[in-house]
């Protein structure tokens, strides 16, 4: 087995690669439109919407994984022994069991350890997901871009946030 082979089966026994299909991608571009803090005005609409999915999933760099059908977890511009940044999207607020907590802990960890990452970004308006990834995925703050976000109007900071290799 190639090792490219043996990192994807390593990473398969997680979650299973998200699987753009006709109904998903209707489900995610709607997440992207509706929900709060997921695009910011200036890039909520149907065309900037379809523009960032498609370039997602055939950029070569990313991988996305099916959440349990609640959601979207992506790494994106993956940059083997160096970087990448964390996308998560939901299609349903339980997603966060302890179970999943737990999984997508490990997915982190896994992807960190194959590609030999020695950081990954993640940047959010939404104070919840700030928590959390700070919470149960040892996320580190490392400040914030004031009233960088819009949404309906309102101005929000963005915070940015990373995970470094330990040692």
């Amino acid at each position: 087995m190639k090792t490219s082979q043996k990192k994807k089966s390593k990473l398969l026994d997680i979650f299973p690669l998200f699987v753009p299909t006709a109904e998903s991608l209707r489900k995610l571009e709607g997440v992207l439109l509706n929900e709060r803090f997921n695009l910011s005005d200036e890039y909520r609409n149907i065309g900037s919407a379809r523009n960032l999915i498609m370039h997602y999933f055939t950029h070569p760099a990313n991988l996305f994984y099916d959440i349990n059908g609640k959601g979207v977890l992506g790494f994106t511009y993956i940059v083997s022994n160096h970087k990448c940044t964390l996308s998560f999207k939901m299609f349903d607020k339980n997603v966060f069991t302890h179970s999943t907590i737990k999984k997508v802990n490990k997915l982190i960890n896994t992807v960190m350890d194959e590609f030999q990452l020695i950081r990954i970004n993640a940047e959010s308006a939404d104070l919840r997901i700030v928590e959390i990834v700070r919470r149960f995925f040892s996320f580190k703050g490392e400040g914030m871009k004031e009233k960088e976000f819009s949404w309906n109007g309102e101005l929000y900071d963005l915070f940015l946030l990373a995970k470094l290799r330990e040692g």
